[in-house]
């Protein structure tokens, strides 16, 4: 799983390495958005990589043992704890809890959904307690999973109002 996560953020790193030598691409206005699965890879390189001037996270938690525990199709406690031993040595160490307070001073955004019922919210009050100022919590009054024109009109929305707060609203423009 380590293995995975290296080559995922090292695959981030030549995309930014990529995006900067393009003509269009203004260098200093980069932000990495993670979503879901992806909340620890970005939380990562966001924290790897200054040249990433913001870092945004939705639908992410921390303490991904437990969230994994609780995922778990499992109905006795045992098992549960058990499997969470197993998987901490795996888990811990690409914990997006651990990342993000090396973000700072670099702002992150941090949306979730009132309805989602994916990520535990005592996972979700990890995360945002492990996030250093400058952050902005977004709360959407959402699920976990959210299709079509409700993804544009909550969560892409907020993306770009915490972007346009920080002076990147030029990236709109495509």
């Amino acid at each position: 799983m380590r293995e995975s996560t290296d080559r995922a953020v090292a695959g981030l790193l030549l995309v930014l390495e990529y995006l900067e030598s393009l003509p269009e691409v203004d260098a200093s206005r980069t932000v990495i958005v993670g979503g879901s699965l992806g909340v620890p890879f970005a939380a990562i390189a966001g924290a790897l990589e200054p040249r990433f001037e913001g870092v945004a996270l939705l639908f992410g938690g921390g303490d991904l043992v437990r969230l994994v525990k609780t995922r778990l199709p499992l109905r006795s406690r045992i098992p549960r704890e058990l499997s969470g031993l197993i998987l901490r040595p795996w888990l811990d160490p690409v914990d997006p809890a651990r990342f993000v307070p090396h973000i700072a001073p670099r702002p992150v955004l941090l949306v979730n959904g009132k309805q989602d019922t994916y990520i535990p919210k005592a996972c979700v009050d990890v995360l945002h307690a492990a996030t250093r100022p400058p952050k902005a919590t977004v709360w959407v009054d959402t699920p976990h999973r959210v299709q079509g024109t409700a993804f544009a009109d909550t969560v892409a929305q907020a993306v770009w109002t915490w972007m346009e707060s920080e002076g990147w609203g030029a990236a709109r423009k495509f």
